[in-house]
């Protein structure tokens, strides 16, 4: 492993106190982010844990499928991240499927925690191992005369060596067979030669710590641990020679033993398979794909090598795993679900494609025995000479569809330019062999997909496979050609009709849904399509004036202008299938057609991209790209000339504005879409006709095309920052008049048009700021690195935005556009004056800061027209599915709004936000709107939020200003008001920072005074959720609000273009992390309001009340949902000073409880464990009462003598709260958990930003430097790609949303990390037996006691224990409503997995034997 891991940019962004001390952790991770030191620490468990995966002949015997492990602990029980040093292999089946389930969980964590976690060389050996182990088979014989029964001897064993030879070709397969005899029966296991490791030079440590061994002929394969040397079997293919009746024999043995794994560890190893074959960056060097320089100068390539996967080993494995595939053979009966079956058969599909790069193509690294091609082509050569038969001669027949996929399957990803310009026309025979028949069309598009890459365009002539796709495109994309006449007795001819592949092979052909099969039909057709586009396909036949005209006389006068025959092919069927792009015409053909004009401007933009990226890699990497031109000689001619492109835009964009008005909502989201990716190629010609088109929809004298404006708002949306990146003055001029036409966009009564008009001025203020720049405060904004002086970040190349822009810059391309017709879209859009851009940018300010009131009266206008809302839970029966439909609706639109007012609110400057902070706190205390008080409290919300001083120390004038607005005289006012001014007050604090602390006084005075009014249930629960965000604003860590603002200047005035991609580097993400005094405040809140009257119930002197039970328990669940975060399991110091564990939320969190004062500390520490102590007692009462509950309500019990029983046990509330607040003490470490829907929602945001032409661009050049065994590439680390010279575009405002969510996914996490670190301090059973401490012995009086007395110290674990048992005990209730909620305990598995099996005999035990 490496020594000292390099942290990801990310993690040196979080906050300082997520750092270790430089003198913890030892001398190499001192200093780091404590999410490195996890990330490290976890792929270091991993590595043991997969040395540790081993396949014994022990899993097979009967005596060791019963044997008990009494002294040993396993754990593998606890789903721990640790495997000992040492320890042996699995003894039992169940625990290597255990372990196998394990090591999936614990990869998937890995990677999200942005950290690699294994150099090149330990990741290959994990995929030898994997699939190691998924190749094993088992054979299990019965000894002839042994009729009584299969035991098991002691000591017998003997060794048995047999060869298995496949039917193709003679094979290389490594087997390791050891047999156990047993009484009547021998137990062999075979292991298939997956694969091997050629050339290279290793390091001592690292061939030390390998799971590999050296052959004599210099190959690497896995060790197979238990097998000795004598027991590994290297077939010779020149020493076998077998006929095909042998071959065949052979084959039918080798097939016929069944896997050795069971179901639920292959479908777990299938995934870390493909998990690991996913990291294609790091494999690329190692694989077939990988670039050799000829002249082995350059010292990466001195120690090159090469990972080779065998492709007949997987074969068998696909054949094992479904039988028939063979017509003729049947599988054995289903021993699991069909969904376990599907998808094991599913991912091993995966697993093949995903190989391909790795199998033997005859490339060998340059040093090896002196040869760099030993075989070309050898596996696509062996596999067409066994597939052509069946694909040629017998055709419409499973021979033929089988064939097929096989070659799609199994076809390496590269083969030399002779072997395809040898088969290619036999595949084009084979595939007009049989027609109409989708599946059979796809796979050899697929086919031809991966050919055109190592065939030159002037080698082949792809006329006729353009040709063959727009013959077939009408029948494809379900156009309708001819018509129909009214006379009947004309004739008509049936619609012909379509073959499928049989239902048993579609499988193989790796579709999850038709919806999807269909899709990615559309996209092979458009990629084949514009590969067949250009020059160097034949001669030129479109001229300029004729059907393409470009302004030319004749073509002997630019014959540099002629448009090439396969884009005029293109070209000419798009003016064929014009008319159905209306509209109004809508068929069967408008989706499809939706998509296919969505993904030929796709392709056309990655197209540029690429031709951009070699301009990058030509300038920067001379050497190297004349080797890539010789690997992929299609690179040659790919340039498309400047007047192609221009025709292609020109014939593009009329159907761009036609999919956009669709009926159908996906084809026009399919028309933005193509409208950005055409905008990309060229923003200063596309984008103003295009937002000038959008913009006629949206003015007044559009008022019958009113329907438009919602596709016109989007179509903005997607063309705002391509423009504004690359002329500012294209939106500037236009801004004041975008801003004025959009604002009716927000309407009450049009849901959808508010949506988008919401969308667009969230996209607007991620880019523009709302009044002008602000300044960075006076700290060190230096770069953010680690103690080596890494800062995580990379670029992948140099002016990438030159090289991007320089494409559309060609003296054809402005030939083209200066000859383009009067009637084509781009001479449509007018000139905006000629100002010079500071000018513009200051109208722009000016404009916005306007904008900015009229933007908050819509707002307003909003809230006053607001209903009441639907819930979850009014309606049943017919009308709850559109009751639960509309709530959905309702949240989507409350975020978007809450996202938009926090993007508006964060980019305003100081005068701006003082004006418009007046206007909101006018109208907050001027109106009382009760169906609106959760927008309003998200318009409070947004405009409280911190901002930072000139020291970088968050403040709220917000906050100042709204605090005694909302508080002033709340006794006196009416219930109504009150809800609504403190619901207002509650988002308000949601995220104000210290500025909190200047108004505490206050604001516990507004939750004293809910609670004081307890018989009003809606003040009340408004109460709560003031406390519950004072207190999460108080205890938990977010970015400072302001750091969202797209133009932040420094001292230097140092100020990025507009539109251009934020940069990470130098310009630090500033926090608000809570203060001692602050955490002190919080612990007071939860001591007042929480736990003094937790501690009032248990008072001799109290009698029962069941309202004073419910609210005092209510009050504890809002507060723990607020300061959860602040209970940790042990002391602070004793969390800091351990050692080999490390969850980085709980350290951090010590380091802050350090800050608080003693009187806290003391308050805190234990807090949680006595919390889960008094909630056990309260559920044991409720079990003890309701056990058996109708026998002891009828008196059949105590000799005919009712038993009193408290109403707190049959209370369902109390039995919720009781629950509930279960639910938090044992999932919550942190009041934001919710990450994963957010990334959704981050990723969606970050699709509408992304050029994808400089992703293209950044994809390709980073694949090229991957392929050239960059050392970036080889080691464990994971790093930030920055800037646009990183290939990104994203905002300022994104870029903090997303660090933000790396620092919740740790609060996620650290619910299962800290139960699994305590169970493993705890130790195994035999040394610390679990504590019960759920009983059916409590009573009332008991509970009370306990309530104020102190209990007796108990490990934070038997506390957890405890509570799973009680609420298996919750889930015999007589209340059916509070079984329902306590059997969703069924999601705490993932947390204690261990509880599980050892629950059942207490809940038995407990259930009485009557």
């Amino acid at each position: 492993m490496p020594p000292t891991p390099r942290p990801h940019a990310f993690h040196l962004q979080l906050p300082p106190h997520h750092r270790a001390a430089k003198d913890d952790q030892g001398s190499d991770l001192g200093g780091l982010p404590y999410i490195t030191i996890h990330a490290y620490n976890k792929s270091q468990s991993i590595w043991k844990l997969v040395k540790s995966l081993e396949v014994g002949v022990c899993l097979y015997c009967e005596v060791a499928a019963k044997k008990e492990r009494d002294n040993k602990y396993v754990e593998d029980d606890d789903g721990s991240d640790e495997v000992d040093d040492g320890e042996e292999g699995p003894k039992t089946m169940l625990e290597l499927v255990k372990r196998c389930s394990r090591l999936h969980t614990q990869l998937t964590s890995l990677y999200a925690l942005k950290h690699n976690g294994f150099t090149q060389f330990e990741l290959c050996q994990i995929i030898l191992k994997v699939l190691t182990l998924l190749s094993a088979t088992v054979d299990v014989r019965v000894k002839k005369g042994n009729s009584t029964h299969d035991g098991v001897s002691g000591d017998d064993a003997c060794v048995e060596v047999q060869q298995s030879v496949s039917a193709m070709v003679i094979d290389d397969t490594l087997t390791a067979h050891e047999n156990k005899q047993q009484q009547g029966r021998t137990v062999s296991l075979h292991f298939d030669d997956m694969g091997c490791i050629v050339g290279g030079k290793f390091t001592d440590e690292e061939e030390s710590d390998s799971m590999i061994k050296t052959l004599s002929d210099g190959r690497r394969v896995i060790d197979l641990g238990e097998c000795n040397d004598s027991n590994i079997i290297y077939n010779d293919d020149s020493a076998i020679e077998l006929n095909f009746n042998q071959a065949q024999q052979h084959l039918e043995q080798d097939l016929s033993r069944p896997l050795a794994l069971p179901s639920p560890a292959r479908e777990a190893l299938l995934s870390v398979a493909l998990l690991l074959l996913s990291k294609k960056e790091q494999l690329r060097s190692v694989s077939n794909s990988a670039i050799f320089r000829k002249k082995a100068t350059d010292k990466h390539d001195e120690d090159r090598w090469m990972l080779i996967l065998n492709w007949r080993s997987l074969l068998r494995m696909l054949l094992r795993t479904a039988p028939y595939l063979d017509e003729h053979k049947v599988g054995t009966p289903p021993m699991d679900s069909s969904s376990r079956t599907n998808a094991v058969l599913k991912r091993t599909v995966k697993l093949i494609r995903s190989s391909r790069r790795f199998f033997d193509q005859g490339i060998r690294p340059p040093d090896y025995n002196g040869q760099f091609v030993t075989s070309p082509d050898a596996t696509a050569r062996l596999l067409w000479f066994n597939l052509k038969s069946d694909l040629l001669y017998h055709t419409h027949s499973n021979s033929c569809f089988r064939a097929l996929i096989l070659l799609y399957l199994f076809h390496p990803s590269k083969c030399s330019s002779s072997f395809y310009l040898e088969v290619m026309p036999q595949w084009m025979s084979s595939w007009s062999n049989v027609d109409r028949c989708p599946e059979f069309d796809f796979l050899w598009m697929v086919m031809f997909c991966r050919a055109r890459k190592f065939v030159g365009r002037k080698e082949y002539n792809w006329g006729g496979l353009r040709k063959l796709l727009l013959t077939h495109a009408g029948y494809w994309l379900q156009i309708p050609v001819g018509g129909v006449s009214s006379d009947k007795s004309f004739p008509r001819v049936g619609r012909a009709g379509k073959r499928s592949f049989p239902r048993s092979l579609k499988l193989f052909v790796g579709t999850d849904s038709s919806y999807e099969e269909g899709i990615d039909f559309v996209a092979k057709v458009t990629k084949l399509l514009m590969h067949c586009s250009g020059p160097h396909d034949t001669a030129g036949i479109g001229n300029v004036h004729g059907e393409f005209d470009m302004g030319c006389e004749n073509d002997t006068e630019h014959p540099e202008m002629i448009v090439s025959e396969g884009t005029a092919d293109i070209l000419r069927f798009f003016l064929f299938v014009k008319p159905y792009f209306n509209p109004s015409n809508v068929g069967a053909w408008t989706f499809p057609l939706g998509a296919f004009l969505h993904y030929l401007s796709y392709e056309l933009c990655h197209r540029i991209g690429i031709i951009a990226a070699l301009k990058t890699l030509k300038r920067d990497h001379a050497d190297a790209y004349s080797q890539l031109i010789i690997e992929e000689p299609y690179l040659d001619c790919i340039n498309i000339p400047g007047h192609e492109v221009v025709a292609y835009l020109d014939n593009l964009l009329p159907l761009c504005q036609q999919a956009l008005y669709s009926k159908n909502g996906t084809v026009s989201h399919a028309g933005e879409t193509a409208l950005l990716y055409l905008a990309q190629v060229d923003p200063a010609r596309v984008s103003p006709p295009m937002i000038d088109f959008s913009l006629r929809a949206l003015g007044v004298s559009s008022v019958n095309l009113s329907h438009q404006a919602p596709a016109a708002i989007s179509a903005l949306s997607r063309l705002l920052q391509p423009a504004l990146r690359h002329e500012p003055s294209i939106i500037l001029s236009r801004l004041p008049e975008m801003l004025q036409l959009t604002l009716a966009g927000i309407d009450s009564n049009d849901q959808n048009k508010t949506t988008r008009t919401l969308i667009f001025y969230r996209n607007l203020l991620m880019w523009i700021p709302c009044g002008g720049t602000i300044p960075l405060p006076h700290i060190n904004q230096d770069e953010v690195v680690d103690n080596s002086g890494h800062d995580g970040i990379i670029r992948v190349g140099k002016n990438l935005m030159d090289s991007r822009y320089s494409i559309v810059a060609s003296s054809s391309y402005d030939k083209a556009m200066n000859a383009l017709s009067p009637n084509s879209v781009f001479t449509e859009s007018e000139v905006k004056g000629s100002q010079s851009t500071e000018i513009l940018m200051q109208e722009a300010m000016m404009a916005m800061s306007d904008w900015s009131l009229s933007f908050l009266d819509r707002i307003f206008e909003l809230l006053r027209a607001a209903g009441e809302q639907e819930k979850h839970g009014k309606l049943y029966g017919p009308g709850s599915s559109h009751a639960s439909a509309d709530v959905a609706l309702a949240k989507n639109v409350s975020r978007i709004l809450k996202e938009t007012l926090t993007f508006f609110f964060a980019s305003m400057d100081e005068e701006t936000y003082s004006s418009a902070l007046r206007y909101v706190t006018n109208f907050i205390s001027e109106e009382t709107l009760p169906f609106a008080v959760k927008d309003a409290s998200i318009l409070c919300q947004a405009v409280a939020l911190t901002r930072f001083d000139q020291n970088g120390v968050d403040r709220s004038p917000g906050l100042d200003a709204l605090v005694t607005i909302l508080t002033e005289n709340l006794e006196h006012r009416s219930n109504k008001s009150a809800i609504y001014r403190l619901r207002c007050l509650a988002g308000a604090v949601r995220y104000s920072g210290r500025t909190l602390l200047a108004h505490r006084n206050k604001i516990s005075f507004a939750i004293a005074y809910t609670i004081s009014k307890a018989d009003d249930k809606v003040l009340l629960k408004t109460g709560c959720k003031l406390l519950r965000h004072t207190l999460a604003s108080q205890c938990e860590e977010y970015p400072i609000a302001q750091c969202l603002h797209p133009m932040r200047v420094n001292d230097e005035c140092n100020l990025t273009a507009l539109g251009a991609s934020v940069r990470l580097k130098g310009d630090r993400v500033l926090w608000h992390i809570p203060s001692g005094e602050q955490i002190d405040f919080c612990v007071g809140l939860l001591d007042r309001f929480a736990l003094a009257p937790l501690k009032d119930l248990g008072k001799v002197d109290n009698k029962f009340n069941l309202n004073q039970w419910r609210q005092c328990l209510r009050l504890l669940r809002y507060s723990l949902r607020g300061c959860i975060g602040l209970l940790l399991d042990d002391a602070p110091d004793a969390i800091l000073s351990q050692e080999g564990e490390n969850c980085p939320r709980e350290k951090a969190t010590a380091v802050l409880i350090k800050l608080a004062s003693a009187e806290s500390n003391k308050i805190l520490y234990g807090l949680r464990k006595r919390l889960c102590l008094r909630l056990i007692d309260i559920m044991s009462l409720i079990a003890s009462d309701t056990v058996d509950y109708e026998s002891k309500l009828n008196g059949l019990e105590n000799g005919g003598k009712k038993k009193k029983t408290t109403p707190l046990s049959t209370d369902p509330k109390v039995c919720s709260e009781v629950m509930e607040l279960s639910d938090l003490l044992l999932t919550r470490r942190g009041a934001h958990h919710k990450s994963a829907n957010s990334k959704s929602i981050w990723r969606g945001q970050k699709e509408i930003l992304s050029d994808f032409v400089l992703s293209s661009m950044s994809n390709y050049i980073m694949t090229f430097r991957s392929r050239l065994n960059d050392d970036l590439f080889r080691g464990a680390n994971s790093y930030y790609k920055d800037g646009e010279d990183g290939g990104k575009t994203i905002s300022r405002a994104l870029l903090v949303t997303r660090i933000d969510l790396v620092m919740q996914s740790l609060t996620g996490t650290a619910s299962t990390q800290i139960p699994r670190r305590l169970r493993k301090l705890r130790g195994p059973p035999s040394v610390h037996a679990r504590a019960h401490l759920f009983s059916m012995e409590m009573t009332f009086e008991t509970l009370k006691s306990n309530l104020v007395s102190d209990v007796e110290p108990v490990y934070a674990l038997e506390a957890y224990e405890g509570l799973i048992d009680s609420l298996c005990a919750m889930a015999c209730h007589p209340n059916i409503n509070v079984r329902g909620d306590a059997i969703g305990i069924g999601k705490l598995a993932s947390h204690f997995t261990w509880t599980g099996s050892k629950s059942k005999p207490d809940l038995l035990h407990i259930i009485p034997p009557q």
